[in-house]
């Protein structure tokens, strides 16, 4: 894919990727809690080339880590995820790299702090019933344009889940702000339902909603 015609060629590498469970957990009597600790990070780079010169890009690298606590049936969940800013390209092409909540077309990466929020959550997993979190999440939309976007740079860009340059969580489509979401799975079929109030500077009661439904073949 072409960002314009002045660019020529992009190599694009991830540096580095893991995932582990940590898992603590008591006696297995009543009052038991079971405590899952899951860090996860990847750092990730591309060089390009463009207007006749090289640059080394930042490719949207993070750090994050899910705590949950397991009572009986419930699980008490919660998130965070921060950008890792390693290097200071004047551009970055990789639109999940947005933090920007302004609509823009290409994104500065010079006056960037080292790190950058992408996620904040809490939530409830009631097992058969569902999941319910709170905060800035990963979208139901997104939960679908995910299948998409399987390339280093440019796999999010035709599905407008970073809509206007921004990370999408003014509206709702990639990492929502102050959304309420609540996911299931029945049998098969995996649903999603999304509502966002970001707050009282509108007369909206509520600012977004959506929706998704998922079956799964094989």
């Amino acid at each position: 894919m072409m960002m314009n015609r002045s660019l020529y060629f992009l190599a694009s590498y991830v540096l580095f990727f893991s995932f582990f469970t940590i898992s603590v957990c008591g006696q297995q009597v009543n009052d038991s809690l079971e405590v899952l600790l899951k860090p996860y990070g990847s750092l990730r780079g591309n060089m390009a080339f463009f207007d006749d010169k090289m640059e080394l890009q930042e490719n949207a690298s993070r750090i994050g880590v899910e705590l949950k606590i397991k009572k009986g049936e419930l699980s008490f969940i919660a998130g965070g995820e921060v950008q890792l800013n390693m290097f200071r390209g004047s551009t970055s092409f990789n639109v999940d790299g947005n933090l920007s909540r302004g609509f823009v077309t290409v994104e500065s990466t010079q006056d960037r702090q080292v790190f950058g929020n992408r996620l904040g959550y809490l939530g409830i997993d009631f097992g058969r019933f569902g999941v319910v979190t709170i905060g800035k999440q990963w979208s139901v939309y997104r939960d679908v344009t995910a299948y998409t976007d399987r390339f280093n740079v440019f796999g999010a860009r035709a599905s407008a889940t970073f809509i206007g340059g921004t990370d999408g969580g003014e509206t709702g489509t990639g990492r929502a702000d102050q959304s309420r979401i609540y996911r299931n799975r029945m049998g098969n079929f995996y649903v999603g339902g999304q509502i966002q109030a970001r707050g009282g500077n509108n007369d909206h009661f509520i600012d977004g909603f959506g929706a998704s439904l998922q079956y799964e073949l094989l």
